[in-house]
């Protein structure tokens, strides 16, 4: 509304320009055709065509509905040239510099200060030219020629200065509008030149996200702050990209390191080549992202742990009775000797409580095996082994098990469908019964399953690794075959459980080492999925526990040189061995064909416990290996003395 009142205002002043110059103009004319004056010879016609060009402009203003105000400028102009031409060559000296004068007026007023100091400077020109021109003697025309040169100048320096001030106050705003549209799109936005400094222009998230203001700082520096071959590859690399083709460039560029944490806040970044000189970076925060993926893997995890407890409960109850045994003796362990058999206990635990998909105690044995790792490498006894205490134990499973029971109910634990009977009362009722039984043709099968009320069935033990497989499947991104379990009832005492529970390594090294990806079994011609199978017989009061799987199997020469490089044998007694003794080192304690240690596999401890408690109840192991297709773990167990 503003701008129209104003664009009014002007076209009214051009009216009154052009009524003037008709006026004028046609009085001149008159006098002159009357032969009142002749000043010139000539200016009667010119006069003449000038007031009827003024009729026709004044006629098409007042006929327009939409007057431009460019036309408008142009009319105004023509009119301040004839009229400055007729102030040099007419009127007395006075009258001249009263035009001059309002000439200047209408510059400031239409034009604006750029234009209304172009037209003073003009008009002060000219008047200073006319005085020269008089005392030179120039002619009068030289006068004219130059006085309508100057003026005209003036007129379209004003046109094009405000053009020209229009479009800076434009881009002004419209750099403006960016800006805030930049600072407000909740993402960091700056660039840097090939030197990798960082340009005067960012927006306000990008200040927030490095925590400082980054004029002409090094990109590279701060986003790599304590690494300076990272930050020299990096500039390398970027700089490389900004020389190479459009395509070559994606590549590259998709190559680039995209998540950084900086200042305590997860950062994601993108790349983008603006020229042969500069990038242009878009950093997002996406710290809040990452807290809510996190805690939904977290609920993910707990909903996990949840339903493997409930559906595995006797045995999870037997995992929590022995994991609290193991830790009231912990003090025994805190010695040299020990200590690496400690480490078998803990890795054991670790395992078995992944299985149960336990969200913290798993982190807490792992950390805590890492340290008994160090440890005996050093050959001393930490201060961390030192100071901890059962209690400390027992809270990182209470931490889980608070979870639970918030879920399912303070009592959960306590409540169960088996009655609890002290394994004292049972051995009286055996007695009894065997001596009551005496003559009867039963009394051996009706002895043996009274005693069996104190032991735990093998199944219980064994069910769980169905989903350990199922799991690790996808973990590992191995198709898999269910595990093929072909188990009988048989009744276990507490001595046997222990070696039970270290199986979880044959079944976790079996998908971590054994079998294949999808690829490498897609190259060999084996089945898309791979197999793990296990039988379980008792036979003679021998359990036979046989656990087969069709992987790569184990590539003796690799062990070979395993062997030899951690100076565990000597090329010449490893010479004298033979196959089965040595696939069989695969079992000994610290001994990992994995380069890198994970939470699954690659400290050399899992098959090392298995054989350590085999040898505590007098089992045997066979091995039959078939690499590139597979082995089988075969463990013979006495059962002749169940005792505890």
């Amino acid at each position: 509304m503003k701008q129209n009142i104003i664009n009014e205002k002007k076209i009214k002043l051009v009216r009154l320009v052009i009524v003037l110059s008709l006026i004028y103009s046609s009085l001149l004319a008159i006098v002159d055709t009357l032969g009142i004056t002749t000043y010139i010879e000539y200016r009667a016609p010119l006069m003449s065509i000038y007031a009827i060009c003024n009729i026709i402009l004044l006629y098409f203003i007042q006929k327009s509905k939409e007057f431009n105000i460019k036309i408008a400028y142009m009319v105004l102009a023509l009119a301040l040239i004839v009229f400055s031409i007729t102030m040099i060559i007419y009127p007395t000296s006075e009258i001249r510099v009263m035009w001059y004068f309002f000439t200047i007026m209408i510059g400031y007023y239409l034009g604006g200060r750029v234009a209304g100091h172009i037209v003073a400077l003009s008009s002060i020109i000219i008047l200073f030219s006319i005085n020269v021109f008089f005392v030179l003697g120039f002619p009068s025309t030289t006068m004219i020629n130059v006085t309508i040169g100057i003026l005209f100048i003036a007129q379209i320096s004003n046109y094009f200065v405000s053009i020209l001030e229009k479009n800076e106050k434009d881009l002004l705003n419209s750099n403006n509008q960016i800006k805030e549209l930049l600072n407000n799109a909740g993402q960091g936005f700056l660039y840097f030149d090939k030197d990798m400094k960082i340009g005067m222009e960012y927006s306000k998230e990008a200040v927030r996200i490095f925590g400082k203001e980054i004029a002409e700082e090094n990109i590279v520096n701060l986003l790599y702050p304590d690494d300076k071959d990272t930050q020299q590859f990096n500039t390398e690399t970027l700089q490389d990209i900004l020389i190479e083709e459009d395509m070559t460039q994606e590549i590259l560029i998709s190559l680039l390191q995209k998540e950084f944490k900086i200042d305590g806040k997860f950062i994601e970044i993108e790349y983008k080549v603006l020229n042969t000189q500069t990038f242009m970076m878009i950093l997002t925060d996406i710290t809040a992202k990452k807290d809510l993926a996190q805690k939904i893997k977290d609920e993910q995890q707990v909903l996990k742990m949840v339903i493997e407890i409930v559906t595995t409960k006797e045995q999870f109850m037997e995992l929590k009775s022995d994991y609290e045994k193991m830790i009231v003796k912990i003090d025994k362990f805190k010695s040299l000797e020990l200590l690496a058999d400690l480490r078998r206990e803990i890795h054991t635990y670790k395992g078995l409580f992944a299985q149960k998909e336990m969200l913290h105690i798993v982190k807490k044995l792992h950390n805590f095996e890492t340290v008994i790792d160090t440890s005996l490498k050093n050959n001393t006894l930490d201060d961390i082994i030192k100071d901890l205490t059962t209690q400390e134990m027992q809270d990182w499973l209470d931490l889980d098990l608070s979870i639970v029971k918030e879920i399912l109910g303070d009592d959960y634990f306590s409540k169960s469908s088996y009655i609890s009977i002290n394994a004292y009362r049972i051995d009286q009722l055996h007695k009894k019964m065997t001596r009551y039984l005496e003559k009867d043709i039963n009394k051996a099968r009706i002895t043996n399953e009274i005693r069996d009320l104190k032991y735990s069935n093998i199944k219980i033990f064994f069910k769980p690794y169905e989903k350990l497989v199922e799991q690790l499947s996808v973990q590992l991104e191995k198709p898999m075959n269910k595990l093929a379990l072909n188990i009988e009832d048989i009744y276990l005492p507490e001595k046997y459980i222990p070696f039970l529970n270290t199986l979880v390594h044959i079944f976790r090294n079996s998908m971590d080492h054994g079998i294949e990806d999808l690829e490498t079994r897609y190259e060999k011609e084996k089945e898309e999925n791979g197999t793990i199978s296990c039988d379980i017989k008792k036979e003679n009061e021998v359990l036979t526990i046989a656990i087969n799987d069709d992987g790569a199997g184990v590539d003796v020469e690799k062990i070979k040189d395993l062997a030899l490089k951690k100076e565990i044998y000597t090329s010449e007694e490893l010479s004298k061995m033979s196959e089965h003794d040595i696939v069989e080192i695969i079992f000994q304690d610290a001994f990992s064909t994995n380069e890198s240690i994970t939470t699954l596999s690659g400290r050399g401890v899992g098959l090392a416990s298995i054989l350590s408690e085999l040898n505590k109840i007098n089992g045997k192991m066979t091995t039959v290996n078939k690499f590139g297709f597979g082995i089988k773990f075969i463990f013979s167990i006495p059962l002749g003395d169940r005792s505890e």
